[in-house]
């Protein structure tokens, strides 16, 4: 009777030192692998979501590249030709903007007197309206020598992307124009510009899906460009 009593304390301390260190030790491993599950989970959303933006934003770059290739061909264009007539300058742009559904508009705006000697502005203008082409004489709608798409490039001698502005007296919308200094030999002969609209850019950004988040662009200086909270 004296060592069944003496075997109870013994067996409950041998439970005690042994299966509850188990549980323990158990226990952290199973924390250890739920925090290392839950760690990779997060990177590989991270890496997923990292990719997707990248791919999203590469597939826009490249239609922004696309646009301004149009004004920068036009440039070369000139530069190694006679500057056409009225009537094949438009027909020109008309052919450029037909085959790239990214351009909203396209000029060339040329220095006074530059496209013939009695003629002080003249800008040939092609836009999209009504689902089909219209084209106008910017320089029969306001000064064009005052615009920042026009001044800009030409005083920095360097094609650039304007900031956003709304075209009043042109395409009448919101846009943003990229710009390419047209020379022959070393005069100015005028400025090529290709507008993408920003509805264009609403419409293109608002069908990215990227789980709950969104996305946004904004300009070199920072002003934005697309923002699905209009109030930003």
């Amino acid at each position: 009777m004296s060592k069944n009593k003496v075997a109870h304390p013994i067996f409950l301390k041998l439970v005690l030192l042994t299966v509850i260190p188990l549980i323990a030790v158990y226990s952290i491993i199973l924390y250890l692998n739920y925090s290392w599950s839950s760690k990779n989970s997060l990177d590989q959303m991270k890496e997923y979501l990292v990719e997707l933006t990248g791919h999203y934003s590469s597939d826009l770059n490249s239609q922004f590249l696309q646009v301004a290739q149009s004004p920068e061909a036009i440039a070369n264009l000139l530069k190694v030709n006679d500057i056409p007539s009225e009537e094949k300058m438009y027909g020109l742009l008309k052919e450029f903007i037909s085959n790239n559904s990214n351009i909203y508009g396209m000029t060339v705006a040329f220095e006074p007197f530059r496209f013939i000697e009695d003629k002080e502005l003249f800008s040939p203008y092609v836009f999209r309206q009504d689902k089909s082409l219209s084209s106008l004489d910017l320089g029969k709608n306001y000064n064009y020598l005052d615009a920042d798409w026009y001044n800009i490039p030409k005083l920095r001698r360097e094609a650039i992307w304007s900031e956003p502005y709304f075209d009043e007296g042109g395409g009448d919308i919101l846009m943003c124009t990229y710009s390419v200094p047209v020379y022959l030999d070393d005069t100015l002969m005028g400025i090529a510009t290709a507008d993408i609209s920003l509805e264009y850019i609403k419409t293109r950004m608002e069908s990215i899906n990227i789980m709950r988040g969104y996305t946004f662009i904004i300009s070199q200086s920072g002003t934005y460009i697309y923002h699905p909270e209009a109030s930003e």
